[in-house]
């Protein structure tokens, strides 16, 4: 070690000079006494952004293991947080910034960072500044993605930093950062949500904020239900700029979470062309294109004028959707929509008569592969839903999500209802037009997705929020019988009952390979 100071140096600092990341490196080297140390610095640069190096040969020297003993001590709402602390580009945080990380009150976020600190998960290497050990770090990722499958909880929100941070697992099952130590990612791209969370904060600039206010008020009170599709309330720039401040956050988050099912179900697929029915200022337009990543022909197609005129303007923050056509149309029985591979249809058929909803319905699915109908969590918005679900079916049509059958819907109307939650993160611009204070909100919505092609729904859904208690998580869940039934996950099912008590209401269950099926 004293001839070769700097390569000791090295280590020391690659093992986060945690004690036990530099004794099983320290044994690795002594078993193999004629390998120069240099090697082991090799392996050690060579799996960056992973824990393989430090994995010992028995459970007490593996520090993967090490760290869930402290891990599984925690609470749910501290795991959680750890998860978004190591997806963090930041070095260190505040009490304040961990608490808009997470979208929870300050008080609440400083109890689950003494808990993350007295489980030494955590450090506060400052009054009231919290950091990660590197190692920790990656080990948060790899919790978060085993959590997760391939996606962020969308609890978390799509436009959170856990959404834009660039973890992936690699080829080989490792799970890598994306960047090097303590340093923030170089050219990370901007993410669509992050792209329209940017258009939508300068959408009020020179507009006095009493007037917004106003115009969300009238606005709350008259667009939903009240007014004909051919006489739109969107009377004017003010009014559309207020309504997408108000409404694009939540609309998109509620149709990103729908797509997430979708292509859960549909793995390897992706639209070729989609049409947005009442797209208005084109919410539904970028969740797809945040799901499905790339260029495809778009057509926008709503009565309101300044809306798509807006929608048209607040695309053009998106290289990917610089192309949409953005097109007015009555949208009724009149209706007309082009061959197309993918038609949402997004908060709109609650505005529509009976007659209209029917024959909007039926023009996508005579046009498309895959239709996805997306409307307000409320008794009457799953009735429109079930009444397109069913139009879908006898129009030959499977569904690929929510539900895990294309049978009847097991649920009474008029005594439940099947709806989900999207958890939306505000913006001081959000906070302000909706006069809230709280860093987040969470989207009620009902949803449909179904297709011409054969898919895989999942074997069930967690239908309301899980029950987590002592030792055990009650789970409802719609399954493949069609019917509704509670299941009680235990700390005897081991590595299920740990996936239980991450699961989120709306998430397929049981969960993947990644949490130990």
């Amino acid at each position: 070690m004293a001839a070769e100071p700097d390569t000791v140096a090295e280590i020391v600092t690659r093992c986060a000079r945690l004690p036990l990341a530099l004794a099983v490196v320290a044994a690795r080297a002594a078993s193999n006494p004629g390998f120069p140390l240099g090697a082991v610095v090799e392996e050690l640069r060579d799996s960056h952004g992973s824990l393989d190096a430090f994995a010992g040969g028995d459970l007490s020297t593996d520090v993967r293991s090490v760290f869930s003993w402290s891990y599984d001590a925690l609470s749910a709402q501290a795991r959680r947080l750890f998860h978004l602390l190591g997806l963090h580009f930041g070095s260190d945080l505040s009490a304040s910034a961990a608490a808009a990380l997470a979208g929870l009150p300050l008080r609440q976020t400083r109890g689950l960072l003494v808990e993350l600190t007295g489980a030494h998960l955590l450090a506060e290497h400052a009054p009231g500044r919290y950091t990660l050990h590197d190692l920790l770090r990656v080990y948060a990722a790899e919790r978060a993605l085993k959590s997760s499958s391939t996606r962020t909880p969308r609890k978390y929100g799509r436009d959170s930093a856990a959404r834009e941070t660039p973890w992936t697992r690699e080829a080989d099952g490792r799970v890598t950062t994306g960047y090097p130590t303590y340093n923030h990612p170089v050219n990370t791209p901007v993410s669509p949500a992050q792209a329209l969370r940017a258009a939508l904060a300068g959408l009020l600039e020179g507009l006095p904020p009493k007037t917004a206010a106003q115009a969300v008020e009238r606005l709350i009170a008259s667009y939903r239900g009240r007014t004909p599709t051919d006489a739109p309330v969107l009377r004017d720039r003010s009014d559309v700029a207020a309504y997408a401040a108000y409404r694009m956050p939540a609309t998109f988050e509620a149709v990103c979470s729908a797509l997430d099912a979708f292509a859960d179900a549909a793995p390897g697929w992706a639209p070729g062309s989609h049409v947005d029915v009442g797209g208005g200022t084109g919410a539904a337009t970028w969740a797809v294109n945040a799901v499905w990543e790339g260029t495809r022909p778009v057509t926008v197609l709503d009565w309101a004028e300044p809306a798509l005129a807006l929608g048209r303007e607040i695309a053009a923050a998106n290289p990917e959707l610089k192309g949409a056509e953005w097109q007015r149309s009555r949208i009724g029985a009149a209706l007309r929509i082009e061959s197309t591979d993918l038609v949402t249809i997004s908060y709109v058929l609650g505005e529509l008569t009976d007659a209209d909803r029917t024959s909007v319905v039926d023009a996508a699915a005579g046009a498309a592969q895959a239709v996805v109908v997306i409307e307000p969590g409320t008794p009457d918005g799953y009735l429109r839903i079930i009444e397109a679900r069913e139009q879908l079916v006898r129009a030959g049509f499977h569904i690929a999500a929510p539900c895990p059958h294309s049978a009847a819907c097991p649920i009474v109307p008029g005594e439940d209802w099947c709806h989900f939650s999207a958890r939306v993160s505000r913006s001081s611009l959000h906070r302000k037009v909706k006069g809230g204070s709280l860093p987040y909100e969470d989207e009620k919505f009902s949803y449909v997705a179904a297709t011409r092609f054969p898919v895989t729904p999942a074997p069930a859904r967690v239908v309301r929020k899980p029950q987590i208690r002592k030792g055990q998580v009650l789970l409802d869940l719609c399954e493949t019988e069609t019917s509704l039934h509670r299941t009680t996950v235990t700390k005897r099912h081991g590595l299920l009952y740990r996936a239980a008590r991450d699961v989120d209401w709306g998430d397929a269950w049981p969960p993947g390979e990644e949490s130990g099926e």
